[in-house]
């Protein structure tokens, strides 16, 4: 089947359609982790070109040409031969010390956990799932059900109707799952779910007796030295396995080794190479992918671009939006990625450059040794130069020229509202989308400008005006066009840096998250000055770019957009062939007219702004 759309893994379309809708709902649920206790760091050791025999003037183009192209959307890319590494190159606002979502490419990391289990005879392969959870067997469990086993989960050929939607609809995920019957025999057809990786998950805690992040800490991640990770937790306290671990590059790239070595890094075998060479070269058709060519345990085959398609030893860890690790054991590479791309899984433009990367013969050829050192040399540099966050002074001073006309004033936004947070934060975290209506601006310093983003007023809210006249504070203010005073509203204020990212970490009601914002300068196709307000989590990926327009009649206008591409993705959804949970659903046709209007009402459109005085 050749389905040229990819909407699986996470049942965004539900929950997107769902948040589309103007709610007044505002709580930010605290977001739980597990996290690790490890403070022995152990450093991957560095080399050059010319001793990893890494041709840098190709490497060159390659990252260049990789780092420019918007729609790979690269955050972050790692480099590396063997257990030595070429480069490491983020992009700001990211960096090592913010550990980046990983999405589904943790679920190897969880079939890694299943092999330790499997090694230390704590479970087979072909134990039923049903024996782990004996609290939920009885008569209405269904029959299929009770044949799924532990290969079957890792195979993702379980064919169970449950899928990643109750996350968000269920508290007790592991019932859910052995309540829900199959669609399909188990072991009849591969049908990717991420529900397969949490049941695995919660196997080994009950194989164990421990949790995967204090199953793995000891096996894993204390003999990789990876630091500074964590995992996100499902309502009963358990890692959520299939997704949500939190782990830098190089972390990623460490794991990428230690299947590379066949389970060994630094000299230390710390499993079987067997258990490990068993996960990578089971190899389950598949007919959800234009890319891959199989799916091993919990890891995806891939071909080679040259045309040797079936060639082996080409892995790939893969999470949507562009998490990966790609793994050539045959000539020793591996690449680490983090980008916020609009595509989900393994094919797309990014992974094809990539691969198209690592397998050039030429690139295993280096120059003669000055050229070699002199196009290294450059190649540090560019990345040196990728990596910092700096402004000219000549652009600063326009920034502050364009902000300084709407220092202390508020700009309303007429006869509507944006959303302050992008629409994959509200369907993955639950958050609110927080409709706004009005933003005030104040210059802090030469490098600071604070702007509070103000809640729309509901219709309670504007009753209560009328009712609370007569109290005044400090926090009240008077527009030019009412002499009404009104009350204190909901707001967020977010520290922009001019021409650079401002770090904070921020509050959102019960949760706390690493921001970055910054405020720069563009100029739009009629040479008119546009104010880029730049709203980046970090550890998500996720970022919400707020757009206003200077126009020549002194008008404000305004637009959103957000990365990864919202706009893409769902007209991905409605204009072609998409995968829910390993169902195929054409929406061309079924979706409601009213329905799909009302979608592209909703992606922000251009909207004028009035600046009124505080």
């Amino acid at each position: 089947m050749n389905i040229p759309r990819q909407f699986y893994g996470v049942n965004y379309i539900s929950r997107l359609i769902s948040n589309y809708q103007d709610t007044e709902k505002t709580y930010f649920p605290k977001m739980e982790y597990n996290y690790i206790d490890n403070k022995e760091h152990v450093a991957l050791n560095k080399l050059s070109s010319l001793k990893l025999d890494i041709n840098a003037g190709i490497t060159y183009k390659f990252l260049n040409k990789l780092m420019e192209d918007k729609s790979c959307g690269v955050d972050g890319i790692a480099i590396a031969r063997g257990e030595d590494v070429l480069l490491t190159c983020y992009r700001p606002p990211y960096s090592e010390a913010v550990p980046h979502i990983t999405n589904s490419s943790c679920k190897t990391v969880t079939g890694i956990a299943v092999m330790f289990a499997l090694s230390e005879d704590k479970l087979s392969l072909d134990d039923k799932v049903i024996s782990f959870f004996p609290e939920y067997d009885g008569k209405l469990v269904p029959k299929r059900v009770r044949e799924i086993t532990v290969e079957h989960l890792l195979t993702m050929t379980s064919c169970s109707k449950t899928n990643e939607l109750i996350s968000v609809t269920e508290e007790d995920w592991c019932k859910a799952f052995i309540m829900t019957d199959c669609s399909e025999n188990p072991g009849s057809r591969f049908i990717y779910n991420s529900i397969n990786t949490y049941m695995l998950g919660a196997i080994v805690k009950k194989a164990t007796g421990y949790c995967l992040m204090d199953y793995l800490t000891p096996r894993l991640f204390i003999p990789l030295g990876i630091t500074d990770i964590k995992w996100e937790l499902c309502p009963k306290g358990l890692e959520r396995a299939g997704w949500g671990l939190h782990i830098s590059l190089e972390g990623m790239l460490k794991v990428g080794m230690f299947l590379l070595n066949d389970g060994s890094f630094h000299g230390r075998q710390l499993i079987h190479p067997s258990f490990i060479r068993k996960m990578k070269n089971i190899n389950v058709p598949q007919d959800t992918d234009n890319l891959s060519t199989g799916y091993g345990y919990q890891i995806w085959h891939l071909p080679s671009i040259k045309g040797r398609e079936n060639r082996s030893g080409l892995y790939m860890l893969s999470g949507m939006y562009g998490q990966h690790v790609i793994i050539d054991e045959n000539r020793r590479m591996i690449v680490a990625v983090n980008a916020h791309s609009d595509k989900m899984f393994p094919e797309s433009k990014l992974t094809r450059s990539i691969l198209s990367y690592i397998g050039m013969e030429e690139l295993y050829v280096t120059d003669f040794a000055v050229k070699e050192r002199i196009n290294y040399r450059r190649l540090i540099n560019m990345v040196n130069l990728y990596e910092k966050d700096t402004v000219l002074y000549e652009d600063a001073e326009r920034i502050r020229s364009c902000i300084g006309k709407l220092d202390y004033k508020r700009l309303r936004i007429e006869n509507g509202s944006i959303k302050l947070f992008p629409y994959l934060m509200q369907s993955m975290y639950m958050y609110p989308p927080y409709h706004v209506n009005e933003m005030a601006v104040k210059i802090v310093d030469e490098d600071t400008i604070k702007i509070g983003f103000y809640k729309a007023k509901t219709g309670n809210d504007k009753k209560n005006v009328s009712d609370n006249k007569a109290e005044t504070d400090n926090s009240q203010y008077v527009t030019e066009n009412t002499e009404k005073v009104q009350p204190k509203r909901e707001h967020l204020d977010f520290n922009f840096g001019i021409g650079v990212f401002r770090h904070e970490m921020k509050g959102f009601g019960d949760d706390v998250r690493p921001v970055a914002c910054k405020a720069h300068i563009a100029k739009d196709e009629d040479g008119r000055n546009v104010l880029m307000l730049d709203i980046v989590f970090p550890d998500t990926g996720y970022s919400r770019l707020i757009k206003l327009f200077f126009m020549e009649d002194s008008r404000l206008v305004l637009e959103c957009v957000e990365y990864p591409d919202i706009k893409a993705i769902v007209d991905r959804v409605l204009s072609g062939e998409t995968v829910l949970s390993g169902n195929t659903v054409d929406f061309k046709d079924k979706l409601p007219e009213s329905i799909r209007v009302m979608l592209d009402h909703q992606m922000e459109p251009r909207m004028n702004v009035q600046v009124v005085k505080k």
